[in-house]
């Protein structure tokens, strides 16, 4: 099983034809679907879930140890608490993380790994840093 967090519908359509022409059984967990049917029924099922709505007060994903970030939330505790959604009680794996990035989100990567949110101010020094501006 492999949980996908995703931030924008866009990618949450991307992801939902890539699994299709996979032959991937999913489930998606936002602000309008809250489903794990699919991900709990199929050893190989799949569960997109918005870095909103999923990131907290969910245990159903314990059942897998694989997370894919599709891309990175702007915001430190979301991204804290969505790791933290196949790390807890239950975990009879050891967590495996996957960062998918490209561009300005290895920035927003590190941002988050020294415990900052990724927002206007840290966007505009970066972009200042690399004189694209």
């Amino acid at each position: 099983r492999v949980v996908i967090f995703y931030n924008f519908n866009v990618e949450l359509d991307s992801l939902k034809k890539l699994l299709e022409t996979k032959n991937r059984k999913y489930s998606v967990y936002n602000g309008s679907e809250k489903d794990f049917s699919n991900f709990k029924k199929y050893d190989d099922g799949v569960c997109l879930c918005n870095y909103g709505s999923g990131s907290v007060g969910i245990n159903d994903l314990v059942i897998s140890n694989i997370f894919i970030a599709y891309s990175p939330s702007d915001n430190y505790i979301n991204w804290e608490q969505s790791k933290k959604r196949i790390d807890r009680n239950g975990q009879e794996h050891t967590p495996i993380y996957y960062f998918l990035c490209s561009g300005l989100e290895h920035r927003i990567y590190y941002s988050l790994s020294i415990g900052k949110n990724f927002d206007d101010r840290v966007f505009i020094e970066e972009m200042e840093k690399n004189l694209l501006f």
